[in-house]
């Protein structure tokens, strides 16, 4: 493996990582990059996204099993998911470690079998059907967030007057998601409920501050799903707009910084 990566085989813009034909991307398909480790969930925002979507179940294919698959199936495992290894979608360099493996390798828990047992998955079908309906957890969470954010400013402006609060006339927010880049699937939900949130609290005359209500005023930022691009993002929204909060992803390395 590491013969691999010293040749830069798997670089983005280069053939190795490229997806094939037979396996081309359709419409409404999540595709997660910014894989680095042999484990898909270290650098990645896909737990972020299994999460936000609901998602139980995760089967494995791949290369190589006692790699790749086996470091992010242990991953899955401790994460709490319901692990399946697709045997006959799975490869290695000999038969004697694919064999090995699948005997030993992998969790005691997890199941590794061929594709037929796609079919032993009696929950997916009804599971799907429940996320689509229930599609609305993300931007729940982010209007919960939000309207917390929006008082919690509010009594930081009131008691800490060179925080802004004298005479003002307005509680400013920044909001910040991953409109564009891996997170992208759920940026744009958490933002409606965010916007929500302050649509809701105007609608009430506003925020209390200093014995009077005031207007919400938000701005808006992606941060790409990049931690080097959402530090600087939060500079700006600091620095240039001058907010008092903000209210951003709940996505690991992005709100870790």
């Amino acid at each position: 493996m590491k013969a691999d990566w010293g040749t830069g085989a798997w670089l983005k813009g280069t053939p190795g990582p490229e997806i094939v034909k037979e396996l081309t991307p359709r419409k409404g398909d999540i595709i997660v990059e910014g894989k680095m480790t042999l484990d898909a969930f270290h650098s990645t925002a896909l737990d972020y996204l299994l999460r936000a979507n609901q998602i139980e179940y995760v089967a494995f294919t791949g290369f190589h099993t006692n790699w790749c698959v086996e470091s992010s199936a242990r991953s899955a495992y401790d994460k709490g998911y319901r692990v399946h290894v697709i045997s006959d979608c799975t490869a290695t360099d000999t038969a004697e470690e694919q064999n090995y493996a699948e005997k030993w390798d992998l969790p005691e828990d997890r199941e590794s079998h061929d594709i037929q047992g796609i079919s032993r998955f009696p929950r997916i079908g009804r599971h799907r059907r429940r996320t689509a309906r229930r599609g609305g957890r993300g931007m729940r969470l982010a209007r919960r967030m939000a309207i917390a954010g929006i008082g919690l400013a509010a009594a930081w402006m009131l008691l800490c007057p060179r925080g802004g609060s004298g005479g003002a006339d307005k509680v400013k927010v920044g909001f910040m998601f991953g409109m564009t880049g891996a997170a992208s699937p759920i940026g744009p939900v958490q933002l409606d409920g965010a916007k929500l949130a302050v649509k809701e609290i105007n609608a009430g005359g506003g925020v209390m501050l200093g014995g009077k209500k005031v207007p919400v005023e938000f701005v808006v930022r992606d941060d790409e799903t990049k931690p080097d691009i959402a530090i600087r993002r939060f500079r700006e929204l600091l620095t240039e707009e001058k907010v008092h909060l903000i209210v951003g992803q709940t996505f690991a390395p992005i709100s870790g910084r």
